[in-house]
């Protein structure tokens, strides 16, 4: 059994746009090199960062639980300041915790 000429034409054309739809493009060792090192320079960048991040909310945990004993319980706007907090506030923070007169002389006014 034969398909007409003008049906066998479109699915021999089906089957042609299918198969190079499907083929991959060559990627070289080079190029693949390349890929692997970027992927894993990604990888430890983005672990360094995490590090970083959790060293940081710990930094704050800690500032937090000295300033509760210190001062009682923490208002939100001390606890959002504590939260947003760079690096460099939260280790000027600490030099003071323990010696300043208010918690509004550490973290600044609240914001009224």
């Amino acid at each position: 059994m034969r398909l007409p000429d003008d049906l066998d034409k479109a699915l021999w054309e089906d089957v042609k746009k299918t198969e190079e739809g499907q083929q991959m493009r060559y990627v070289s060792s080079f190029e693949r090199i390349l890929m692997d090192q970027g992927f894993k320079k990604g990888l430890e960048q983005g672990i360094e960062q995490g590090i970083e991040r959790g060293i940081t909310r710990g930094e704050a945990k800690l500032i937090e639980r000295l300033l509760q004993q210190r001062f009682g319980d923490l208002p939100a706007w001390a606890r959002q300041r504590l939260s947003l907090a760079s690096e460099s506030e939260l280790t000027a923070w600490a030099d003071v915790v323990l010696t300043a007169d208010s918690l509004e002389s550490i973290l600044g006014s609240s914001p009224h």
